[in-house]
């Protein structure tokens, strides 16, 4: 038959393919429906996908550590959501958004050092692909450390857990020999470890600390250096390598000898140095130097440098590294003083915003000072905030100038007075390093022991604060310093941790925009060995600094730390924003195969 030609016959051809399209629909809508209950969806309605997790940052890391997930259709908020950990639900989750969460890495068993387990996320709408992720060991560092005559080393190992931990202890040597040794760390707890004895005298050794559980270490050496120098000095180990190490005080003047000691983890590489030495008189002056693979160095900066300068030093590598920069000296000071002694800092892999130092001093028999470092192309300003002790008068503003890649210099006295117990607040808008040396002949409580210590500031406040050391026997006096520049009265329980467990707890509270000085000797009683936990049960978070006084074998002096505060530096790298922060890297995510 011929076709229908013009409009009509045109119109039947569409109404033909029309109901061939209705049919179509029909057919599809009954395959969809049959079986299932309608719906009624609303306009506008997200209709939920199972979730995808597209990176895990970083991809290995301890049991206890912060990690970040990112990916899609996580939900808005956690509910019922969960992640797991090879078969082990995590527990604690500080951000849960639909495409982000941060998740505490829950104490997977069994354990084990390079542990590669599969990670999920599951909602309420099923489970998420598996991502590979690796379970490592706890692991930090120390690049100083000396066994020879008329030096004594020791390490404190400090368990805040509710279980035993053990550790393993890695010596690394001069000449490339690695040693070491195992220790069980009782829960809330800790150890000393005589280095002298397990890693042998007559050695310039650096220390690797490894654990399944978070511990905290410390290194406290005593000294009569060349003979004539007596004190001690102390560190908190690192859990950093980097590329970029930052240090803000430096002499080699007169009756001074500084140091730079560097530990290359690094099983292979030569890791190459540039001392980039930032003086007050000749701008910056740059050096060079080498440490060989699984190895250690230490640089006398008095050779390097030079005389008669007053320096701020960035170090560059170009491999992963540690550094420390202990200092000897025979102080005269405001008064032809004399007093003799040493003190040591760890390195920041980072500059900052702002610092806080919790203990400071201006009394009869104290002398403190305040170093700025400027590593910008500009001059900065800093603006510090001293707040005094109890009574002694509310907080002290004031401002510093510090020159492009330079420091500055601050005698504390010259701006709050004498006879003041001072803490700091020092900011600025730009990247800046601030240390606090100070240097004392020490007569509280029948005492006469002379030297210095140094610190270099706290990044942050918290409300977690650990020192793995800690005595109050025969010859030594320990001090807490607890600085709150919060605008709310701080409430702060004290946890002494003793060789056997808990020893005391005390509660103090440290008033708004002030500073609390604490004798532990008093405190928790005499003739123990401490670790001590401070924890912010209610108020503003705070600073906690621990000076200890001593006579050590005949050998006077005094250290001090700032505390470690736990959490702040387990967090994902991604979530740090500072100068050099992409140099750094945690200790643990090297490949450590060639030790074990």
């Amino acid at each position: 038959m011929r076709a229908i030609c013009g409009p009509l016959g045109k119109a039947g051809a569409l109404l033909g393919k029309f109901s061939l399209i209705l049919l179509l629909l029909f057919l599809a809508l009954a395959f969809l429906t049959m079986g299932f209950p309608a719906q009624h969806v609303e306009a506008g309605t997200v209709i939920a996908a199972v979730p995808a997790i597209s990176t895990i940052v970083p991809n290995a890391a301890p049991r206890d550590s912060i990690v970040e997930i990112s990916g899609t259709d996580f939900g808005a908020t956690q509910g019922t959501s969960y992640v797991t950990f090879g078969s082990t639900k995590a527990v604690v989750y500080p951000v849960w958004t639909s495409t982000y969460i941060a998740v505490k890495v829950p104490r997977v068993t069994p354990a084990g050092d390079q542990e590669q387990i599969n990670v999920t996320v599951t909602t309420g709408e099923g489970t998420s692909n598996a991502v590979k992720f690796d379970v490592v060991q706890y692991g930090v560092g120390l690049a100083e450390g000396y066994t020879g005559d008329n030096f004594q080393e020791y390490l404190c190992i400090g368990n805040m857990q509710n279980v035993a931990v053990d550790a393993s202890i890695v010596f690394l040597y001069s000449d490339g020999e690695v040693g070491g040794t195992e220790v069980t760390v009782p829960s809330n707890s800790r150890v000393t470890v005589d280095v002298n004895e397990e890693a042998g005298a007559g050695f310039e050794v650096s220390v690797i600390v490894f654990s399944d559980l978070q511990l905290v270490v410390e290194r406290p050496m005593y000294f009569n250096y060349n003979g004539r120098w007596t004190g001690g000095h102390d560190v908190i180990a690192t859990p950093y390598v980097s590329k970029l190490w930052f240090f803000a005080e430096g002499y080699t003047g007169a009756g001074f000898d500084e140091w730079i000691c560097v530990l290359n983890p690094n099983e292979t590489a030569t890791a190459n140095l540039t001392f980039h030495f930032q003086t007050k008189s000749s701008g910056e002056i740059d050096k060079t130097g080498s440490v060989p693979a699984a190895s250690r160095e230490s640089f006398k900066v008095n050779e390097l440098l030079g005389s008669n300068q007053e320096c701020s030093l960035i170090l560059e590598s170009d491999q992963f590294v540690v550094a420390e920069r202990p200092m000897y000296f025979d102080y005269e000071g405001k008064g032809a003083h004399h007093w003799e002694g040493g003190h040591c800092v760890m390195g920041l892999p980072w500059p900052s915003t702002e610092y806080f130092f919790a203990e400071g001093c201006t009394r009869d028999g104290f002398e403190e000072w305040l170093t700025l470092q400027n590593p910008n192309a500009e001059p900065i300003s800093v603006n510090v905030t001293y707040q005094l002790g109890i009574g002694q008068g509310n907080p002290i503003q004031k401002t510093y100038n510090v020159p492009a890649e330079s420091r500055s210099t601050i005698y504390v006295a010259d701006d709050v007075g004498l006879e003041r117990d001072v803490s700091i607040k020092a900011t600025s808008d730009d990247y800046f390093l601030a240390e606090r040396p100070m240097y004392f002949r020490y007569t509280g409580y029948g005492a006469g022991y002379e030297g210095g210590h140094c610190v270099i500031g706290a990044g942050s406040t918290s409300s977690d604060w650990f020192f793995a050391e800690g005595y109050t026997g025969q010859g030594f006096q320990e001090w807490l310093c607890l600085q709150n520049p919060g605008d709310e009265d701080s409430v702060v329980d004290i946890y002494y941790l003793g060789k056997t467990g808990v020893a005391a707890v005390k509660q103090v509270t440290v008033s708004a925009r002030s500073r609390r000085t604490l004798r532990v000797n008093d405190e928790a009683g005499a003739n123990l060995e401490l670790s001590c936990h401070i924890v912010v049960v209610a108020g503003s978070q705070i600073v906690a600094e621990r000076p200890m006084y001593f006579n050590f074998r005949g050998w006077d002096g005094g250290h001090d730390v700032i505390g470690y505060y736990p959490e702040s530096d387990l967090f994902a790298a991604s979530s740090n924003e500072a100068t050099g922060k992409s140099q750094a890297a945690l200790l643990n995510d090297l490949s450590w195969e060639w030790l074990r």
